[in-house]
């Protein structure tokens, strides 16, 4: 391998790991991940541009907002062709890619992770996957410099060692069938990195979760991907709580994921059907975006020109969809025969491409009506943090997402269509291709942190 992939899998051949790691470029404080965020903010800047000023780069062709290059992504209107009723979402065939980089270091696990400007954050800088791309990226569509460690996932690499392999499914109600490759692999540790990466330690991991805005959604997903080990000695991702050591140790009863995979297989999907921007009923291409005449889905579009360091590109100008409210999961948990279970529903979303995955308990989007079901109404709360949705596609557009702990007789209603699994159980939903949200694979990463 060649580049800076290749500098990474460079081994010390003459010098032991044990006497020069960490590195300079390592993390294993929670002091550590606020000062390298705060590094990449320098030089980020964003600024909302009016709609005439971005036709270089985005325009209305074919009925949908586009890259001229017709990559990326497009911002599309359907139709439920039943109701009538019409959406504003995102259209992107083209599978994202996230990667997760690791190595066992002296008998400790670390993670690569980026610290990622991105213009839709929240505290502008999070901490992201080791690649966080579009084909449209690491095709270098953009004009600019090639992903960085995109090799590791991409080519074939003798010292590389896959863990984790899957196609996960995105947010149903603001993309089009769109699904992202989820990859997490094991490779030497290296002896340089580019700015804003670093390697980092297992436990500062799990500290990062614990903080709002810290990490972005893709890399909580994937570390509710990552292989976790209920033994505290092993140096691998462990569970804080004795509660969910002892759940994610318990076998795995066959029936109960059975019983969730035979409802998403006879799930019936509800197809749309496109329709042009200019013929959306409740949507109007203004001068500063696009706007909804009545509120619905309560979202809007704007365009902004954005700076950032450590990036492919310097610059350059987007549409984000920004939200006016802040979303809501929660995960409920009980003890039952002194193990814990989470209840983890099936939920149906018109842009999943199954039509219905697992979820959390319960779930807003931004913008939603929040309302908890009766059987939460008393629940106590466990652990809960706040974060930003996928900030190169949204802006303002966050949600709350909560472990809560319920009464041991509570049930949910007879409607209600899910199941209680033990966190050993959901462990093996969240490894299954295109099967559980992405807000039930960001709200279980909290499993690992709570107390």
């Amino acid at each position: 391998m060649s580049g800076l992939g290749g500098s990474l899998l460079h081994l010390f051949r003459n010098t032991p790991l044990r006497s020069i790691w960490p590195p300079m470029f390592a993390i294993d404080t929670e002091t550590d991940l606020t000062a390298a965020r705060a590094l990449m903010r320098r030089g980020f800047a964003i600024r909302q541009i009016p709609t005439e000023t971005v036709s270089e780069f985005w325009r209305v062709r074919n009925g949908a907002l586009q890259h001229r290059t017709g990559g990326f992504f497009s911002v599309c209107g359907f139709r439920e062709p039943s109701t009538k009723s019409e959406k504003l979402m995102l259209f992107q065939p083209q599978g994202a890619i996230n990667g997760l980089a690791t190595a066992m270091i002296d008998g400790n696990r670390w993670f690569l992770l980026q610290a990622r400007a991105e213009p839709g954050n929240a505290q502008e800088v999070q901490f992201g996957p080791s690649l966080q791309s579009t084909p449209a990226n690491w095709m270098r569509v953009h004009g600019g410099a090639p992903a960085p460690f995109g090799s590791i996932f991409l080519q074939y690499a003798p010292k590389v060692q896959n863990m984790v392999e899957t196609s996960q499914l995105d947010l149903g109600s603001r993309y089009m069938q769109k699904s992202k490759r989820v990859a997490i692999a094991e490779i030497p540790a290296g002896d340089s990195l580019p700015q804003g990466f670093h390697w980092v330690a297992s436990d500062t991991v799990i500290d990062g979760l614990v903080q709002d805005y810290c990490f972005n959604t893709d890399l909580r997903a994937a570390i509710a991907l990552a292989p976790w080990s209920a033994d505290p000695e092993s140096g691998e991702l462990c569970p804080r709580s004795e509660a969910v050591r002892q759940s994610l140790s318990a076998p795995v009863r066959p029936e109960k994921l059975g019983q969730l995979l035979v409802h998403l297989q006879t799930s019936d999907r509800v197809r749309l059907e496109p329709i042009s921007l200019e013929s959306l009923r409740n949507w109007e291409i203004r001068s500063d975006g696009i706007e909804e005449l009545q509120p619905d889905q309560r979202l809007s579009v704007r365009f902004f020109q954005v700076e950032a360091t450590g990036r492919e590109v310097g610059s350059w100008v987007q549409p984000l969809i920004v939200g006016h409210s802040e979303g809501r999961s929660k995960l409920a948990c009980r003890d039952r025969d002194g193990l814990l279970e989470v209840w983890v529903a099936a939920r149906s979303e018109l842009g999943l491409a199954n039509g219905v995955g697992l979820s959390p308990s319960t779930v807003a989007y931004p913008g939603e009506k929040i309302h908890t079901p009766a059987w939460l109404a008393d629940a106590t709360s466990w652990i809960v943090t706040r974060e930003s949705d996928e900030g190169g596609r949204f802006i303002n557009h966050g949600s709350s997402c909560e472990i809560v702990s319920i009464l041991n007789d509570r049930e949910p209603p007879e409607e209600c269509v899910g199941v209680w699994l033990r966190v050993s159980e959901l462990k093996k939903l969240l490894g299954m291709s295109n099967v559980c949200t992405i807000q039930l694979r960001t709200i279980s990463s909290l499993l690992l942190c709570a107390p």
